[in-house]
């Protein structure tokens, strides 16, 4: 047998072992999907995301799979990009508040079912909330999802769930991969210039559709993906999302009057900041579909005490002049975890096992966001 042939057939057994390798490399990851093993083997973790000619990013439809950061659980996105149960538009009877919000409201660290979206839905008759959230969207990404999408739904109310401190990032963000509020005339605009970038353009390519289409349908296309985000070896890195507990340390004079100075620049309804233009347009996409709407935040305040009802009360009325109802996330835990400490610790409402305290809402803190957001959607339309 001639060399050349000895080298054909090696190369093509190796081609063979490496087909067969993948298939069960495949084989074994699908079997643990399928059993209680996903909980605690190796699997690989579900990619969310596509691009989006309005948004930026947005999750891509019917895509399904465990996600691992933090907590274990199962994610199905529905059939138009939402993390939510299918939208059935028959209930015309249902009262219907449509949600966009960052990771917090996202919820990907909790099953569905444990979100306080779904624990609202539970506790209010007739209630249905659809879920526009998705991590990384700031407000400039919330107003474009709300505006192109959100809209769609007919909806009763429309609820944002902000991170004050995303105003602070505004004019040093990346704006490469989704709309940013960028100077136009005197004020502020939503730019869209991201579709321009390379890295926006080679996703929406034909190539760059293949490569979804394979995050969709394999598993070795996934881990290869999450190795190139994460690095080879990555890191254990939760995230810190704020949930204030009571420090009496921390909660200086000079902090609160640091605080009370970013908002006081909006004391003004004529000040071009882009605080106020988020406003303007919240207020604007309401009044054009004739909806209500309620911006509930979180970290408005350096630290929650006793004396942070005049920070509270100034940030509401500022909202009261564009007619949007307000709940301020921290202040409301900070009164609920006092009033139900046993069932509402503080230091327990985030995190997962050994990170218990730190990075997102766990299943307790989405049941103390939902008793907070209970009793404003009530109120507010009027059940």
């Amino acid at each position: 047998m001639s060399l050349s042939r000895l080298t054909k057939q090696n190369h093509l057994h190796l081609l063979l072992g490496l087909i067969v390798g993948s298939l069960i490399i495949e084989c074994s990851f699908r079997i643990i999907e399928l059993t209680l093993l996903w909980k605690v083997l190796p699997v690989a973790e579900i990619s969310l995301f596509k691009p989006d000619y309005y948004s930026g990013y947005r999750f891509r439809e019917n895509a399904e799979g465990i996600w691992t950061t933090e907590n274990r659980t199962k994610i199905k996105i529905s059939s138009i990009g939402l993390r939510d149960n299918e939208i059935n538009n028959e209930l015309s009877d249902m009262y219907r508040v449509v949600m966009v919000g960052d990771s917090i409201a996202e919820a990907l660290q909790v099953d569905l079912n444990d979100t306080f979206q779904a624990l609202l839905e539970k506790k209010i008759k007739k209630l249905e909330v659809i879920n526009l959230s998705m991590s990384g969207a700031v407000p400039s990404v919330q107003v474009a999802l709300m505006k192109h999408y959100g809209t769609n739904f007919n909806a009763n109310a429309m609820l944002y769930i902000v991170d004050a401190g995303d105003f602070d990032k505004i004019n040093t963000q990346n704006s490469s991969g989704f709309p940013k509020y960028m100077p136009y005339k005197e004020s502020y605009s939503l730019d869209y210039s991201f579709r321009d970038n390379a890295n926006y353009q080679f996703r929406t390519s034909k190539a760059g559709q293949l490569i979804y289409w394979m995050l969709s349908h394999s598993r070795l296309a996934l881990i290869a993906n999450s190795r190139k985000n994460r690095g080879l070896f990555p890191k254990k890195n939760i995230q810190n999302i704020n949930v204030h507990t009571n420090n009496n340390e921390s909660c200086s004079a000079d902090l609160q009057a640091t605080m009370n100075s970013k908002w006081d620049l909006m004391n003004s309804y004529g000040s071009e900041n882009v605080r106020n233009v988020f406003l303007r347009d919240i207020a604007a996409i309401s009044n054009k579909n004739s909806t209500k709407t309620i911006l509930a935040m979180r970290n408005i305040h350096g630290c929650i005490d006793n004396n942070s009802q005049e920070l509270h009360e100034f940030v509401k009325k500022i909202l009261d002049g564009y007619d949007i109802d307000f709940v301020d996330l921290d202040y409301e835990l900070y009164q609920l975890s006092n009033s139900y400490p046993e069932r509402f610790p503080k230091d327990k409402l985030k995190g997962f096992k050994s990170s218990l305290g730190y990075g997102h809402l766990n299943e307790k803190g989405h049941e103390a966001y939902s008793e907070i957001l209970k009793v404003k959607l009530k109120k507010f339309l009027m059940l």
